[in-house]
């Protein structure tokens, strides 16, 4: 039997390239994470070229809150014993989409496929390109993005421990 273990002995050889494509210091305060499976779909019928149809669906994650860099000189303001600063704005602070969760849904004709070609054209691009927009107007449309009394709420009750030791 020692025969067959030199004979099929197998050599595997495995390795991993990495690089860091871009560190960034960052300034945010995240106040919520909202994360959502959302379906774009393009449809184009043209009565020469013929149907030219895709869904895309993705899992995508919104983080709001508010971008600290830019507090400035003018947004703090002391009185006694007290500071005062005014925060910015709630804003959306980043957005990411999970690749992995990608499901491609189309139907082209020919000579959609053939002008796709000529034109330099990908339904599963212009499919992405919507994804953000898309993602937006769903959040905006079902009012899923926090308002800025229930940041400050949240960013009080937070503060409240710290702010009572002082007293």
């Amino acid at each position: 039997y020692k025969f067959f273990d030199g004979v099929f002995a197998t050599s595997k050889v495995e390795s991993s390239i990495l690089s860091i494509l871009h560190s960034e210091n960052l300034n945010f305060l995240v106040t919520n994470k909202i994360t959502s499976q959302i379906v774009v779909n393009l449809t184009e019928n043209s009565p020469l070229l013929g149907l030219r149809d895709g869904v895309l669906i993705a899992t995508v994650s919104m983080y709001y809150g508010i971008d600290l860099s830019k507090i400035t000189s003018k947004s703090i303001s002391k009185t006694g014993n007290i500071i005062l600063i005014t925060l910015p704005q709630p804003e959306e602070l980043d957005f990411s989409v999970d690749p992995s969760s990608f499901r491609y849904i189309t139907k082209i004709s020919g000579l959609n496929t053939i002008m796709d070609y000529v034109m330099n054209r990908n339904i599963d691009t212009d499919l992405r390109l919507q994804l953000k927009v898309t993602a937006e107007k769903f959040f905006k449309d079902n009012k899923l993005y926090p308002s800025s009394s229930d940041i400050i709420y949240r960013l009080n009750s937070y503060f409240a421990p710290l702010t009572q030791s002082f007293n």
